[in-house]
């Protein structure tokens, strides 16, 4: 069976190919080839038993990766124990595999696994991958999901194809990535090349729903501010309408233009504060419902309270901004003692 135009039997030397041939070119530090790409939706499972697994085990899934190249070295996931692949890893060799500190935890509980034998499917299936090293976790699918136990098999041992490549860069990423092409074109002109993009990116798309949901709340969260402040600059304005005689007669009998402004003000400041009081604690009591739309940062984290109080000081101070103006109007209107009496007992 062949893909592409490669038969299997060609693989092994092709992924050497490819890989040296991407590593040489300028602003590339490391290169390597994997089944799938982190972030893109894709896992490869399997059932592991190892040997003097505890009969009590019941979840062996496992996800599985066949790689090739500087993998760990590419993708940053520092070696904890034992060795990397190395091209002694090579067909008709012992199998060997590299497993992920959640793969030791879960089936060995502490002990070390170097040297370790397990087999994949069912449990009379014979043991016949030696584990020669020990990596740290890896997210995969989502940037908030706990880490699975992950086996990692050289690619010289194996006959899947590898479709994703991981180039570690020097600088803009996407300057590198239209040399890549280039260079892959020339080299492997049967060999298709698609969806070349950062980490960065990939990651942000598998975080799409997130960040459409945050944009959408900060956009409504706005228009309700906005809303709120145009709310409260009708309730003062109501109020002081409803107060006209009052600060009349204020007025009349000595009070001074910024008596009158503080006096309103001072109401809203009053509103102000009630809502900022209740507001606040009201968000931290309800923030667990928000917790799971948020990743890198807690619910309750001090920073985020922070900037949401500083906008809230922000929002109340032009609030007190727009109730200057129905302040400012009452002030000015200033009648004689005479007047201001009349119009009060009379019901003007």
């Amino acid at each position: 069976m062949e893909k592409y135009g490669f038969e299997r039997a060609e693989l092994a030397a092709l992924y050497q190919r490819l890989v040296k041939s991407v590593a040489v070119l300028p602003a590339v530090e490391s290169a390597s080839l994997s089944t799938y790409g982190l972030f893109t939706g894709f896992a490869w499972r399997n059932n592991a038993y190892p040997d003097g697994l505890h009969s009590g085990e019941d979840d062996h899934s496992v996800h599985v990766d066949v790689v090739a190249g500087d993998y760990f070295e590419t993708l940053g996931i520092p070696l904890l124990a034992g060795r990397r692949f190395t091209t002694n890893d090579r067909a008709g060799a012992p199998n060997v595999a590299i497993v992920s500190q959640a793969f030791a935890d879960r089936f060995f509980q502490g002990e070390s696994p170097i040297g370790r034998l397990f087999g994949f499917g069912a449990r009379e299936n014979s043991r016949d991958f030696e584990i020669v090293g020990v990596v740290a976790d890896a997210k995969y699918q989502e940037v908030r999901e706990t880490a699975n136990p992950m086996v990692y098999r050289p690619a010289a041992q194996q006959t899947e194809y590898l479709e994703a490549l991981s180039v570690r860069v020097v600088g803009d990423p996407d300057a590198v990535a239209s040399k890549l092409r280039t260079a892959l074109a020339a080299s492997f002109p049967g060999l298709p090349v698609s969806n070349l993009r950062s980490l960065s990116t990939q990651i942000d798309r598998s975080l799409a729903r997130e960040l459409m949901i945050s944009r959408l709340s900060i956009v409504f969260g706005c228009i309700a501010l906005g809303l709120a402040m145009v709310g409260l600059y009708a309730v003062l304005a109501y109020s002081v309408a409803r107060r006209f005689k009052e600060l009349g007669l204020r007025l009349a009998l000595g009070a001074q233009n910024k008596d009158i402004v503080g006096l309103v003000m001072g109401d809203a400041f009053g509103l102000v504060a009630i809502g900022v009081a209740v507001g606040l604690p009201a968000a931290i009591g309800l923030s667990r419902f928000a917790s799971s739309l948020l990743y890198g940062v807690t619910a309750t984290d001090p920073l985020a309270l922070a900037g949401a109080t500083g906008i809230l000081a922000l929002a109340a101070l032009a609030a007190l901004a727009a109730s200057y103006l129905p302040a400012r109007r009452a002030a000015r209107h200033r009648p004689d003692a005479v007047t201001a009496l009349r119009m009060t007992f009379s019901g003007i």
